[in-house]
């Protein structure tokens, strides 16, 4: 396994490993099914996250391309043109309308409904990770002995409370 997540249910796990993505789901800490919901060969630079209603997982890998799947019907929702650069991470944003994907050379936020890449932006430093930052519009993202905070867009409704 290359990394797994719980689902708030706390009966059902997402899995990576280097042969798929599994869902598995358990009854009383046993499981009790394993189903697969991709079947393709994943590598240690896959990155992905969950939705905030854990219905969706937002997948990015060596392919370069942003992929959305419906979790629970273990169908590709939509997959994105190649990214440019490397990539690193992806975030929901906090209402789950938007997805942030990380690459060295390149912050995007799609928005989830259209598809559509809503901002670019080029650090001109390579990034590994980015967070969106509770309560605020903002998003935090590392790199090698850097640390940058981004403002999202004015008219991108993010969900602060």
């Amino acid at each position: 396994l290359m990394d797994i997540v719980w689902l708030d249910d706390g009966e059902t796990i997402v899995a990576f490993a280097t042969s798929g993505l599994f869902l598995i789901r358990l009854y009383n800490g046993i499981i009790v099914n394993v189903s697969e919901i991709r079947d393709e060969h994943y590598d240690w630079g896959t990155r992905f996250s969950l939705s905030n209603d854990d219905r969706h997982i937002a997948i990015i890998n060596s392919d370069r391309k942003l992929q959305v799947w419906d979790i629970k019907l273990a169908e590709l929702v939509w997959e994105s043109e190649r990214l440019h650069g490397s990539p690193n991470s992806t975030a929901w944003s906090p209402n789950g309308k938007y997805i942030l994907t990380v690459t060295d050379l390149q912050l995007r936020i799609w928005d989830f409904e259209s598809r559509e890449v809503l901002y670019a932006g080029c650090p001109n430093v390579s990034m590994y990770n980015a967070w969106w930052v509770p309560n605020t519009n903002r998003i935090l993202s590392d790199a090698l002995f850097d640390v940058r905070i981004w403002t999202v867009p004015e008219d991108l409704d993010i969900g602060i409370p």
